[in-house]
């Protein structure tokens, strides 16, 4: 898993990133200057934020790779360009079912979401979830 370097900056305030950067196979990488050259010269795409445009522009040089965002638009224009995107709710339920996170974890994970993000989890995601 690659954490482009602009995202790296944004969540470096919180203490998510350096526990996932110590897993071993997470790094911070940034996609090739031509791949975001690319991304970032298409009009489509400036409506997006540097973070996010670094973002699609590193699952565009991972092919195979998965897009986390919520975000809408970010959906919209990274399957246009052939990247698959889930959403937070759906990783967080396969992470569930894989066992890479348990009760307590998710419960903490989307108590943080809600509290710092301002996230808003539908009642049955929830459920769903911490069930």
């Amino acid at each position: 898993m690659c954490v482009p370097s602009a995202v790296y900056r944004e969540l470096a305030v919180t203490s998510l990133l350096p526990s996932l950067l110590a897993i071993p196979w997470i790094g911070v990488e940034d996609p090739t200057p031509a791949r975001l050259e690319s991304v970032v010269s298409d009009e489509a795409f400036s409506v997006l934020g540097a973070g996010e445009q670094a973002a699609i522009a590193l699952a565009l040089d991972h092919p195979g790779s998965v897009l986390l965002s919520n975000d809408r638009q970010v959906q919209r224009l990274a399957t246009g360009r052939g990247v698959t995107v889930i959403n937070i709710p759906a990783f967080l339920l396969a992470c569930k079912l894989a066992g890479v996170l348990d009760r307590a974890a998710l419960a903490e994970i989307t108590a943080a979401l809600q509290a710092k993000d301002y996230y808003g989890f539908r009642r049955d995601v929830l459920k769903l979830l911490l069930d």
